[in-house]
């Protein structure tokens, strides 16, 4: 065989794109399950989040940091259904599941809000006076 197949080809987009968000989003992820305090679990929603919007945002701000160059990572390979079938399953479906699941586990990790005791007696339904039994003594009767 005659050269070699450029997906195959690792280079700093694939790290940036692909790899570090990943690490990221798994690292987050096991961070919530088996943290021990809510900062931490907290912590690792946050991480998750950020690295699902990496895998949104990345692709389009990748020729950023590479002045323009569309031959990276990004560029065409194949036909159009293909290119979007890569495009869904690698970058964006994966960057919104990860952001879904990510604002879905922070929103659980969000404290309920503390609900305060009445200030009123609710209003009784009969208009005579409820007395509990009680002894009197001889001499105030």
């Amino acid at each position: 065989m005659a050269g070699t197949t450029e997906a195959w080809v690792w280079n700093p987009s694939q790290a940036t794109l692909h790899l570090a968000p990943a690490v990221g989003g798994m690292l987050g992820g096991l961070l919530m399950l088996v943290g021990t305090s809510w900062a931490v679990q907290r912590l690792g929603g946050l991480l998750a989040l950020a690295s699902g919007l990496s895998f949104l945002l990345g692709p389009s701000l990748e020729p950023l940091w590479h002045n323009g160059a569309v031959n990276g990572a990004l560029g065409p390979s194949g036909s159009t259904t293909v290119r979007v079938l890569e495009a869904v399953g690698y970058k964006y479906g994966t960057g919104a599941v990860m952001v879904a699941l990510a604002a879905f586990a922070l929103g659980l990790l969000t404290p309920a809000p503390a609900i305060a005791a009445p200030t009123e007696k609710p209003a009784r339904s009969s208009t005579r006076k409820r007395t509990r039994f009680s002894f009197r003594h001889p001499s105030h009767a």
